[in-house]
């Protein structure tokens, strides 16, 4: 006869909504304005003239994926409450490289711009753009990497419960304390300990999230798109191990969460139907720093 689990489950469902962070999560939304100066996906986006195109470490320009208009988006403390805020990565098969490898300085780049110049047009900000190498597998501005076509985004308030490996350990950890159990090291360790499945916590992962924030995206998957939530990964966690504990805690805070994603006319793909995670220290976000991200992107 199976072990009934439901009280051990329903424990840690308690502890995991008390580790709850207050988020935002963005929905692709086809019926949104997507001018240079709206919050989008895909397409030509704001650029300050006076401003040097962000290029990688070769001198090719990097290309926009998604830009977020504060303002309208109605953020609040700690994101910004005004201007724009963009994430460049570059234009290549692999989507931009890693923040934990050496070459990785230059693939990608997180620009805050905390006013924005009336007048900017699309041909003004295409001619800036061309003005530097641009990479062979550039077709278009709504035809690159993992972009096909543009959309316009909205963005809600919701509570973040999904995590990955390194956020879930300690939950486990504390149940295993407060239970009198030994102490986990790991996150496979705490599994056996409990002797609980990794199926079995994705799908308590799966029970917190509230209804209404159920959205599964058109790959029949829900939908990890957020800022300021916790981070998902596809595959591993690189934030994962005792080796990892200092990037993890000074990484300690999720910029952005984009998922791939499709609407009627286009897509956003990061590989095999990816994710990509931009962590910044709480500090440097405050400051509006974002010169110091940690970018890291995986796919099934």
């Amino acid at each position: 006869m199976a072990k009934d689990k439901s009280p051990l489950l329903g424990e840690l469902r308690k502890l995991f909504v008390q580790t709850g962070r207050k988020a935002y999560k963005l929905s692709w939304d086809p019926s949104k304005p997507t001018s240079v100066y709206d919050s989008k996906v895909g397409g030509i986006m704001y650029w300050d003239p006076d401003v040097p195109w962000p290029l990688d470490n070769n001198g090719y320009s990097l290309r926009c994926m998604c830009q977020l208009n504060c303002g309208d988006l109605g953020f609040e403390f700690p994101l910004p409450v005004e201007g724009m805020l963009q994430f460049f990565i570059e234009i290549d098969a692999v989507t931009g490289i890693p923040a934990y490898k050496p070459e990785a300085k230059g693939s990608f780049k997180v620009v805050y711009h905390r006013g924005l110049k009336k007048g900017v047009t699309v041909d003004m900000v295409e001619e800036i753009f061309h003005e530097h190498k641009v990479n062979r597998h550039y077709h278009s501005p709504t035809k690159w990497g993992p972009v096909n076509g543009e959309c316009g985004l909205r963005a809600d308030k919701f509570l973040s419960v999904r995590r990955s490996n390194s956020y879930c350990l300690p939950v486990l950890q504390e149940y295993c304390q407060q239970h009198h159990l030994p102490h986990p090291e790991s996150f496979k360790e705490a599994l056996a300990i409990l002797d609980l499945d990794i199926f079995e916590l994705i799908e308590l992962d799966q029970r917190l999230v509230r209804k209404e924030d159920r959205r599964r995206n058109h790959f029949g998957e829900y939908s990890h798109t957020n800022l300021l939530g916790y981070p998902f990964y596809t595959e591993d966690d690189p934030l994962e191990g005792e080796e990892q504990t200092e990037q993890r805690e000074y990484y300690d805070t999720l910029l952005l969460s984009l998922d791939s994603e499709s609407w009627d006319q286009g897509s956003l793909v990061l590989g095999d139907s990816g994710i990509a995670n931009f962590m910044i220290n709480s500090s440097r976000l405050y400051r509006r720093d974002f010169s110091d991200v940690y970018f890291y992107w995986d796919c099934y």
